[in-house]
């Protein structure tokens, strides 16, 4: 049995074979190495950063961060029954509350929340 290869096939074959070797000889012929975006070694070393402890005013244990999309800054909803960002400027903290009471506006049935 013969196979019958129609016009457009062997047209579309001649294609890819074209775009094949076009593609291969942009590279030199040889696959290259992409550069990194970013480079975390300095010098073949992993570079040590000191990480930085700020004295928090409150005596609560057991704050609760989650991360927010402000530079420096995190939230938590541990304080004073609020959404708090805390931000870290210089050597202080500082604290902006952005929702209060919030608990208070929402309590219905036994308070277990779905994802």
């Amino acid at each position: 049995m013969k196979l019958k290869i129609s016009y457009l096939n062997k047209m579309f074959i001649t294609l890819i074979l074209i775009n094949l070797i076009y593609i291969s000889t942009l590279s030199g012929g040889e696959l290259k190495k992409l550069k990194p975006i970013y480079q975390v070694l300095i010098n073949d070393k992993i570079p040590y950063i000191e990480p930085k402890l700020f004295p928090f005013p409150f005596d609560e244990s057991g704050i609760s961060n989650f991360p927010v999309p402000v530079d420096n800054a995190v939230g938590t909803a541990s304080l004073n029954n609020a959404i708090t960002f805390v931000y870290f400027e210089g050597n202080k903290l500082r604290f902006e509350t952005r929702a209060k009471d919030f608990v208070s506006d929402n309590e219905r049935g036994d308070l277990n929340y779905m994802p």
